[in-house]
């Protein structure tokens, strides 16, 4: 099970696979995703838990992110857990600029130069990165604010549609004033195709998932010495 904080992560915040999303000009608010964009790239550290429910037979699984740097100095070390059948399966993952390296049930990692890969699981840590996309369209409407871990955090709903027939609905919640994100809570709609000796079919299923990024600038938030990396 190749259970990759990349994978987790571009499964995102509308879906697993295709979602279309130019920002929504349809709203009386500022479109928050590119103050969104700006802010979170000024970080120099912060951490992201992710909770997803199951969806058709991908089990529920959680990931925890540790991001420290910013720009091409950025590293990030990610935990996935996922739980199925009474059995927990769990990977690491450490990110640098040109190297990827893994754990999967091991007490050792394996590293290898992957430049582009780890340059794309990089990008794929910013939200707005998988909400801007030209295959869903996005409608930002302006919602009711909540206390997130003690912070005033500004809601938006988000309604995809993807090009594909599934839709979405979501709640975005940033830091009021840094426009930084506090959390995602969505509702999404995925296809799965299935081969059994029927053939192929597909069907539809509907997910939760849940995002909550904490500990911005925390000097205490670390990352783990990986040996070989």
């Amino acid at each position: 099970m190749k259970a990759m904080m990349i994978g987790v992560l571009c499964a995102g915040i509308l879906g697993a696979g295709t979602v279309t999303m130019p920002v929504a000009r349809a709203t009386t608010a500022p479109a928050p995703i590119p103050a969104m964009e700006q802010a979170i790239a000024g970080a120099t550290r912060y951490q992201l838990a992710t909770a997803t429910s199951a969806i058709g037979e991908v089990p529920p699984f959680t990931t925890t992110n540790i991001v420290v740097g910013n720009g091409a100095a950025m590293r990030v070390y990610g935990v996935f857990v996922a739980k199925k059948n009474g059995k927990t399966a769990r990977a690491d993952e450490y990110i640098t600029g040109t190297k990827v390296c893994t754990r999967l049930g091991t007490p050792h990692f394996s590293c290898k130069n992957a430049p582009s890969d780890a340059a794309k699981a990089i990008k794929s840590l910013d939200p707005a990165r998988l909400l801007i996309r030209p295959d869903v369209t996005l409608r930002v409407t302006p919602g009711a604010a909540k206390m997130v871990q003690g912070r005033t955090c500004d809601g938006y709903t988000l309604t995809g549609r993807f090009n594909t027939g599934e839709t979405s609905t979501s709640m975005l919640y940033v830091m009021h004033g840094s426009s930084l994100p506090c959390e995602l809570d969505g509702t999404i709609q995925v296809k799965l195709t299935n081969t059994d000796s029927n053939g192929k079919r597909t069907k539809t299923y509907t997910g939760k998932l849940q995002w909550i990024w904490s500990r911005f600038n925390d000097p205490s938030l670390t990352i783990p010495s990986i040996p070989g990396s």
